[in-house]
């Protein structure tokens, strides 16, 4: 499997991220008053809005409640964002010079991140499906990277989708090496059931604060009500932000209602892993004939060259300015309007003391 990371901690853990928290920064980044780059065209929030009005149904309004910035913790909003946009090849491709290019930018775009969506979502897709899909976005991440480094996505973005392909893959691998007839339903990658049981122990009285022994007795009843919850999942309201049953065409996600083939014995990793990097050199050939950007599995043949390292050195193991684009949490109206992409913002770390002229010594006795 050419380009796959196969390093691993000295016990053999692989570090992976929660694929929904990507969503949430798939979103951010198409939001981001920065917007991005992509081969040559530069695209901003602006762009992204006026191809969604041109979908049939979709209302100015609702263009700017999917492309809100101030809503980036919702899931459904961030899923439905980028099945809107997938919906974009099918648009009229009749247009001036300047709207054609944004168009086939921002139509790229949404599919590239559909192949990494789609496998956690499309109840009918097969493992070997989801392979393949989940190879095609890490080529097409890796090719964009190569290109323009972080001028699409950024370091922490790239790195943390390319950890949870890797991770997804390993995961395949070894249980086909304990049993061939597991099945094994990716869209459980993830910490939403830690999250649920750390939520249950906060909510489960008004003590929100507890000590250790406390916490040992609320996990066991918050074990419970999982356990109750797992049986009767009708009783289970779920949370707003994180189910993604009001996306487009989802009702509800779990094991039960998937319907392709995840047995990991009917898969051929490799097989699949070069189909899907098949594929994502036909897409760039779609859709940039010009430019020269197919991934060429031999360029993977340096031990120090793979996906999580395409120029020889891991990217987004470190902190840098330019992540806010795909990872902040907070953003003010008047950036959000802007379409400019460069500009001062409001760091991560502003909680909203600093600008009303608050500080910490005003509370503390002189």
């Amino acid at each position: 499997m050419p380009g796959l990371n196969t390093y691993t901690s000295a016990s053999g853990i692989t570090g992976t991220c929660d694929p929904k928290h990507i969503f949430k920064h798939f979103g951010t980044l198409l939001r981001s008053p920065k917007g991005v780059s992509i081969f040559g065209d530069h695209i901003t929030r602006d762009h992204v809005h006026e191809l969604l009005c041109e979908l049939p149904g979709m209302s100015s309004k609702q263009a700017d409640q999917l492309l809100d910035p101030a809503d980036k913790q919702n899931v459904p909003k961030a899923v439905q964002l980028l099945q809107h946009l997938l919906l974009l090849q099918n648009l009229d491709t009749l247009r001036t010079p300047s709207a054609a290019r944004h168009h086939k930018s921002v139509d790229f775009i949404g599919q590239m991140m559909g192949h990494f969506l789609l496998p956690f979502i499309s109840v009918n897709m097969s493992l070997s499906e989801q392979v393949k899909s989940l190879s095609t976005y890490a080529h097409l991440a890796a090719a964009t990277y190569m290109k323009h480094k972080t001028a699409c996505l950024t370091e922490a973005l790239y790195h943390d989708t390319q950890a949870v392909v890797k991770n997804i893959m390993f995961t395949i691998a070894r249980t086909q090496l304990v049993n061939q007839d597991l099945p094994l339903h990716i869209l459980l990658e993830g910490t939403d059931r830690l999250e649920q049981l750390f939520a249950d122990c906060r909510t489960l009285d008004h003590a929100r604060n507890f000590d250790i022994d406390e916490l040992s007795s609320k996990i066991s009843t918050a074990s419970m009500l999982n356990a109750a919850f797992q049986r009767h999942p009708e009783l289970d309201k779920g949370h707003r932000q994180l189910s993604l049953k009001d996306a487009m065409g989802i009702d509800h996600i779990n094991p039960q209602s998937w319907e392709g083939n995840v047995i990991v014995g009917s898969v051929d990793l490799a097989k699949m892993w070069k189909a899907g990097q098949e594929a994502a050199n036909q897409l760039l050939l779609k859709f940039y004939p010009d430019q020269h950007a197919q991934i060429d599995p031999a360029m993977f043949a340096s031990q120090k060259c793979d996906l999580l390292r395409p120029n020889g050195e891991y990217v987004g193991v470190g902190i840098i300015d330019d992540d806010e684009r795909s990872e902040r949490t907070e953003e003010s109206p008047q950036l959000a309007n802007s379409t400019q992409p460069h500009g001062n913002e409001k760091s991560d770390d502003d909680d909203g003391i600093e600008c009303l002229g608050i500080e910490l010594d005003d509370y503390l006795d002189s």
